[in-house]
């Protein structure tokens, strides 16, 4: 009898393919089995020691053989592996029969001397093959309706949303009958039905006559006091089951947890018993985990929001104050105009007046500009306490434990604290040019390649809101500008684009040389111009709002439309910083048309 195959001797394919589900049998070219693996154990019955210097037609029916000898031949003529599977019929040690799929590959043992081939066969039992395609199957499914639930509830604004996204739009994919999701009432410490799925059980995305179910009553009560899933096979046998619009016998309940709170339950039924398989335990168990983490979100985010609100308020008041003061100069400057008019008559008195005027005139001036000294130092002293505020804050956040009650209200410290610093920055900044602190360094500014990386930082941004960005420009533009500043200036307007336009609409961004027949009086004889125009599909800009634009601390009509918070100082610097350049900034639009803002620049 030949000497048995070392491993070394199997090709390096053939052991690459010798999965858990597949077994290797080495035969020489009479079908004597030279070595048997364990999982041809597995599949036959037969061990090692038993099969070794026996015929393969001991473990495989007679009839298959023949084809089995035939692709040995074939092999010895052409040893090439065909990669094709036959089928055959195995023979258990029981005698039970085993529909089988086989392949062979040569071993090439030949020398000078003799002429050898034994052969690889490798075995796969079809019905473990079906089994882990069923799985396969079951994993789809799962993979399928959480990739759908996880999309979806990224997409959802309030935590009622995602209730009803649970049972219209995923428990339907689970064929259940009935489903229901309960949120906490924590002031009353009862489970209130939020949404639901079942005939009579909903009406235009509102339960009908909902059940409320007290924190560890009933299956659905003890899901959510022990934070532990429920799977009732017969409700019958369980004293806990609560009947709802009708008795059932399967019940699953699964509790919504978030770090160790519980916010609420997906429960299901079914009229038939042992219907809820393990497959959907996992399903609910984790679309509550996911579910869990967006709620959470929700509410933080409506902390943010009242917190925000209350700061708007009061900034609101303070703005109001400085209209009235403003008003009031106002009306002294006209008084004084009209004084002016009454003085015309008399040249002398005129020219005196003149000189009243005058003096007035720059000491108005003096006042505005002390007004923003005082704005520069009210901004820069509330810069240094909020940069504590911010560095206690996150210090607190790494100090106390993570189910400390206090960790809520550090975190929402720190997000007001660097909406505040953020705010004082730009205000500093408005200050500084207005007052002539900041001077801008002229040097030769690529605007198209300066465009051009802005843009690529703001992909992901308009990618979260399904947005597109075109951008059209000529190569090798240049302007003389203070690049730092034009940066500013590029990712304000990109930024405002962004975050008012609504999802899935597209941002046009241009770059080129100004026609002369674009020009206006406004621009200046001796320099060309090159033009950036930052264009959208948003709300656009009522006649009110076109008015206040360019002026701080306004706030527009319009809304961001994924929830990002706005300053109302980002235009109005950008027109600063545009002034400084000698440039000319222009905003085109109309109420529910979209907006255009369009910046020339002197050309390099």
């Amino acid at each position: 009898m030949d000497s048995p195959i070392s491993p070394a001797q199997i090709p390096h394919t053939s052991a690459n393919r010798n999965d858990a589900l597949e077994a290797l049998i080495v035969t020489n070219e009479q079908g004597i089995v030279l070595d048997w693996d364990s999982h041809a154990e597995a599949i036959f019955g037969w061990s090692q020691n038993e099969m070794i210097g026996q015929h393969l037609q001991k473990a495989i029916q007679r009839q298959d053989i023949f084809v089995i000898e035939q692709e040995f031949q074939r092999l010895t003529r052409t040893p090439k592996a065909s990669e094709r599977y036959y089928s055959a019929i195995g023979i258990h040690r029981s005698g039970q029969r085993i529909s089988l799929e086989f392949s062979a590959e040569p071993l090439n043992l030949s020398s000078e001397a003799t002429r050898r081939y034994d052969f690889c066969v490798f075995v796969r039992d079809i019905d473990q093959f079906q089994d882990g395609y069923a799985e396969l199957r079951r994993r789809e499914r799962r993979f399928r309706i959480l990739s759908y639930f996880s999309a979806s509830v990224f997409g959802n604004d309030t935590i009622d949303e995602i209730c009803w996204d649970i049972t219209q739009n995923c428990i339907v994919e689970l064929d259940f009958e009935d489903a229901i999701v309960y949120l906490l009432d924590k002031q009353r410490n009862v489970l209130v039905q939020s949404a639901a799925f079942g005939t009579g059980k909903e009406q235009n995305l509102s339960v009908i006559n909902p059940l409320e179910i007290p924190l560890g009553q009933g299956i659905v009560g003890s899901a959510a006091l022990s934070q532990s899933i429920e799977k009732i096979d017969d409700t019958t046998l369980d004293p806990r089951y609560i009947v709802d619009d009708k008795p059932r016998f399967s019940e699953l309940s699964v509790p919504i947890v978030y770090k160790g709170v519980t916010l609420g339950v997906i429960d299901a039924e079914h009229s038939q018993k042992n219907f809820f398989t393990d497959d959907d335990v996992l399903i609910l168990r984790q679309m509550a985990s996911i579910a869990a983490t967006k709620i959470v979100r929700i509410q933080a985010e409506e902390q943010v929001r009242l917190i925000n609100e209350h700061l708007e308020q009061r900034i609101g008041e303070r703005t109001k104050d400085l209209q009235e003061a403003n008003n009031e100069i106002q009306r002294q400057m006209e008084i004084l105009a009209h004084q002016a008019q009454e003085l015309e008559y008399s040249h002398v008195l005129l020219q005196d007046k003149n000189e009243q005027l005058s003096a007035l005139n720059h000491e108005l001036d003096n006042a505005s500009r002390f007004k923003t000294e005082i704005l520069s130092i009210v901004a820069h002293d509330l810069k240094n306490p909020l940069g504590a505020i911010l560095n206690f804050a996150e210090l607190s956040v790494y100090v106390l434990e993570p189910d400390s009650p206090a960790l809520r209200y550090i975190q929402r410290i720190n997000e007001s604290a660097q909406y505040m610093f953020a705010l004082t920055g730009k205000l500093l900044e408005a200050a500084a040019i207005d007052l002539g602190r900041i001077e801008i360094v002229p040097s030769v500014v690529s605007l198209a390649a300066l465009v051009m990386n802005i843009t690529e930082l703001y992909y992901d941004r308009s990618t979260q809101k399904q947005q597109k960005i075109i951008l059209e420009t000529t190569p090798f533009i240049e302007v003389l500008g203070d690049e730092a500043r034009l940066q500013q200036v590029i990712e304000n307007l990109l930024s405002n684009a962004i975050k008012y336009s609504p999802f899935g609409t597209t941002i046009h961004i241009r770059v080129f040389k100004l026609a002369q027949s674009q020009r206006t009086p406004q621009h200046l004889n001796d320099c060309e111009y090159i033009r950036l125009e930052v264009q959208d599909e948003g709300p656009g800009f009522s006649n009110e709002d076109k008015r206040a634009a360019f002026q701080f601390f306004q706030r527009l009509s319009a809304q961001p439309t994924g929830g990002e918070t706005s300053h109302g100082v980002g235009l109005a610097l950008v027109k600063k910083i545009v002034d400084a350049h000698r440039g000319i900034i222009r905003l085109d639009s109309e109420a529910g048309a979209g907006t255009r803002f369009t910046v020339d620049l002197p050309s390099a």
